[in-house]
Parts: structure tokens; C-alpha cells; sequence
């Protein structure tokens, strides 16, 4: 993962709000891959680093029912600690205001979601 960029600062993020919401968009179009970031940052943030999740959507697709009762939250959302996990064809991760976006397409999401938790256990800068 070292060739994979990481932009920002993750100082305080966790601890300045009480829930971190890992949200995603419903109509990305490899949902597996996303499912398996999710699953990767909620073990290591929720049982290893104690921080309370919130699994959340970007938006309330009706043809989703993933999103159908979940809570709509974006990286805009001022007062929200938030974790976006996106599909793209460019693969890195960054920080910006109370939001860490982790992007890639397939395979490379995860490897994203892996540059973020070298990261925050502090093994890469």
C-alpha cells in the first residue's frame, strides 16, 4: 500500500464527535468491495480502537434496501464525523474537515481502506 496517497490530518477525529458514520453511495456499481471496506474499518475502529460506528448512505435510493433505514450523511455534513467510502477509478484516501474518503475500484478499495488504518495504528505517516 506505500504507493498509495494519503492526504490530510486524522488528529482528533475520532474523538471530537461521538459516532463516526461510515457512509457510501447505494448505487455504486461493485457493492462486495464496499461491503468489505465497510466490514474491515468497522472490526479494526469499533473493537480494536473502541470508536461507536453508525453505518450510513449518501443518499436514500429506493431501489437499495441497504439504505431504506439508514441515516443520510455526506462529508459535508457540518457537527458529523464521517467515513466515505467510494467507489473510483483513482485508488488513495484523505482527510478532509471531519471526513476520511477512501477511494478505489474493486480490489484496490480495500487496499485503500488498509492504507487508512496503517495510518491511523501509526505504521506509514
Amino acid at each position: 500500500v506505500e504507493n498509495i496517497s494519503f492526504s490530510g490530518n486524522l488528529s482528533g477525529i475520532f474523538s471530537k464527535y461521538n459516532t463516526t458514520y461510515i457512509t457510501f453511495d447505494p448505487t455504486d456499481n461493485n457493492m462486495a468491495y464496499v461491503a468489505l471496506a465497510a466490514s474491515e474499518l468497522t472490526i479494526n475502529l469499533a473493537q480494536v480502537m473502541g470508536v461507536n460506528l453508525s453505518a450510513s448512505c449518501t443518499t436514500n435510493d429506493t431501489y437499495s434496501e441497504a439504505c431504506q433505514n439508514r441515516t443520510i450523511v455526506n462529508c459535508g455534513d457540518a457537527g458529523k464525523s464521517v467515513i466515505y467510502i467510494k467507489e473510483s477509478n483513482e485508488t488513495n484516501a484523505g482527510v478532509t474537515g471531519s471526513c476520511i474518503t477512501v477511494q478505489g475500484k474493486d480490489i484496490e478499495l480495500t487496499r485503500a481502506v488498509d492504507r487508512v488504518l496503517y495510518k491511523i495504528y501509526g505504521i506509514m505517516p
